[in-house]
């Protein structure tokens, strides 16, 4: 029976092996992969940037009108946009390390780039799931502020609600691909250890 660290187990039980792998097909496969992934990742950081820079300006309008008015679930809202924006700038630098592939040269580099991109978006998704559950929060808590002070707002929160609980569920989805991509990953290095200077 194959050893923990010399097989992938996957979520249906299935124990894979890699079985001699060969470099000469993997290392352009790799390196391919790496260099989308590098461009991925670019406009990611771009688009992420700008974003939570505009959610940052709507954030603080929002909780200036609502200061301004009296209207305390604006405040609550805006301190909620605030904080997702700002989190999303923040998790955003933790992809600049790893967002160049020239670097990685040997299969042993590219393969060790490979897992930390992968171990970073996991990071990243499990600080998303952290803001869509604020965003919920903030949200719900507007809502009840303003029912209370008020009148019930005219569009339910549940659907704001089904919303952000689908999108957490494709995060959810996507952070267990990255989790089996790490696995694979690790796999495959420790299976290419002492081939042709690999390890």
């Amino acid at each position: 029976m194959s050893e923990q660290n010399d097989s992938y187990w996957d979520d249906l039980g299935v124990n894979w092996a890699a079985i001699d792998p060969d470099i000469g097909i993997i290392t352009p496969r790799l390196e391919a992969r790496l260099r989308r992934q590098s461009n991925w990742i670019t406009a990611g950081l771009v688009s992420a940037w700008m974003v939570s820079a505009c959610g940052l300006v709507l954030g603080l309008v929002t909780m200036w009108t609502g200061w301004q008015s009296g209207a305390w679930h604006f405040v609550t809202r805006g301190f909620g946009i605030t904080v997702v924006s700002l989190l999303l700038a923040g998790s955003a630098r933790w992809l600049r390390p790893v967002r160049s592939a020239e670097q990685a040269v040997a299969l042993s580099e590219m393969l060790d780039l490979a897992i930390q991109r992968a171990m970073r978006m996991v990071l990243l998704i499990r600080l998303s799931l952290w803001a869509c559950g604020l965003a919920a929060a903030s949200g719900l808590v507007g809502t009840a502020i303003r029912t209370h002070l008020s009148d019930p707002p005219r569009m339910s929160p549940i659907v704001d609600l089904i919303l952000l609980g689908l999108f957490a569920m494709v995060l959810y989805l996507c952070g267990r691909q990255c989790d089996a991509s790490v696995a694979r990953y690790e796999l495959l290095k420790h299976s290419l250890v002492g081939k042709d200077g690999v390890g």
